[in-house]
């Protein structure tokens, strides 16, 4: 059996790994996966499967191919770049599984049915710093929507607090933020969840926020924009980052952390760490297991394996 899998966005580094999980599964289950995304996914590891990649330039370009399809097809829509239009051609189509509350709440909103079925990723190494230090994510070519300048600001209103930024390539930091530009391999990404104790995306907007569900999974503390996609993988409502509405984007409206306030939270945290990395540990240890085997049996009933 063939089961196309719809990813019909910009393949960022957690789409891709969306898609790649999902198509792991497909193929653990003796069927052949393809993804469908505007862009090329690329395949990192030695995979045990072969995946067809299609590439359309737009999403109404996917939405109306899924339409010659003659498979199983199943779209996995991101709130951040959802419209209406190729949203309303797809659910005549395909069968559509919302991975956030948000997605599946915009959709209804439209008068289209989705099943939610809260993503949830692969852990790798736990993090096993004792310090307080913080680790961010971000894309070199669009920095904005990761609130990266932003947390900059942020930054220089806490000295003495290390700041390591991952980008997808060279990019300007303040003097005294690491930089790690190069690609990593997923050891490497292991390892740099496991040197940090805090994650800080302060995103604008995000469709699903891969970093924050790595960084939970290992045990980290992870601090997200307040109303954006990310607070729904908050594991404590103390660390949503103060907020205010920002730009509109599509079907949504930006969020922006206001540096100041968020500064007072970060300090609070910092002073009372045991505590808030005890939380972060505990749902790690006892609670992601059963989490993901969750997620494993819902997908593999969606896709009739």
């Amino acid at each position: 059996m063939v089961i196309e899998i719809i990813c019909a966005y910009r393949p960022e580094r957690g789409l891709a790994t969306m898609a790649r999980q999902l198509a792991r599964l497909v193929a653990d289950h003796g069927h052949t996966p393809i993804i469908v995304s505007v862009g090329p996914i690329e395949l990192y590891g030695d995979e045990e499967w072969d995946v067809t990649t299609k590439s359309p330039k737009t999403d109404m370009s996917v939405a109306l191919e899924v339409q010659e399809v003659r498979t199983n097809a199943i779209w996995v829509p991101m709130v951040e770049y959802l419209q209406r239009g190729p949203a309303t051609v797809m659910a005549r189509n395909c069968r559509i599984v919302a991975v956030t509350a948000a997605a599946h709440e915009q959709l209804r909103a439209w008068g289209i049915d989705s099943d939610l079925v809260p993503w949830e990723t692969r852990a790798g190494r736990r993090s096993s710093h004792a310090d307080f230090n913080v680790l961010h994510f971000t894309r070199h070519d669009n920095a904005r929507k990761s609130g990266t300048d932003i947390l900059f600001e942020l930054w220089r209103l806490l000295p003495g607090v290390p700041l390591t930024v991952k980008a997808t390539g060279p990019m300007r930091v303040p003097e005294g933020v690491k930089l790690i530009d190069a690609r990593l391999t997923e050891d490497e990404v292991d390892e740099l969840y496991a040197s940090h104790s805090v994650l800080v995306q302060p995103s604008r907007r995000e469709g699903l926020g891969l970093p924050v569900l790595e960084a939970r999974a290992r045990g980290l503390i992870t601090l997200v924009t307040a109303g954006t996609v990310l607070e729904e993988w908050l594991l404590d409502k103390d660390w949503a980052l103060p907020s205010r509405p920002g730009r509109p984007f599509r079907s949504l409206v930006e969020r922006q952390i206001v540096p100041e306030l968020c500064a007072v939270m970060l300090w609070s945290i910092r002073n009372d760490f045991r505590r808030h990395r005890l939380t972060a540990e505990t749902w790690s240890i006892s609670e992601y297991g059963a989490s993901y085997g969750e997620w494993e049996k819902r997908w593999a009933v969606i896709l009739g394996l």
